[in-house]
């Protein structure tokens, strides 16, 4: 499909993202995989060209996005987002839900 394609390629470009295009991955990434997480979790479990560390570095945008205007009550908005994200994912299958929650720990290891 051209999601998984396109989603494909942001994840490779994701490297050599700064400035203003890394502020705008931070957003789409933050808010795509809100919107679609079970297409984005099933990438991550259903795909060879992407790896551990791409889900990792998707979480480090997300993070950018989450603290990039306050970082008072972090806690508060990684919890808010995870719930968002697992509730999304409901019924899912299990490799699906394995990487939503790999995806949660590695946003938890931010939490100071």
């Amino acid at each position: 499909s051209y999601r998984k394609f396109y989603l494909s390629v942001l994840t490779k470009v994701m490297d050599k993202a700064d400035g203003a295009f890394s502020e705008a991955l931070s957003v789409f990434a933050k808010d795509y995989i809100e919107q679609h997480s079970i297409d984005f979790f099933t990438l991550f479990a259903n795909n060879n060209t992407v790896s551990e560390k791409d889900l990792q570095r998707w979480s480090d945008f997300v993070m950018m996005e989450l603290t990039l205007d306050d970082v008072t009550n972090i806690q508060k908005k990684i919890a808010d987002y995870e719930k968002r994200i697992v509730h999304n994912c409901q019924g899912s299958n299990s490799e699906v839900i394995d990487k939503c929650d790999e995806f949660c720990n590695y946003m938890e290891g931010y939490i100071p």
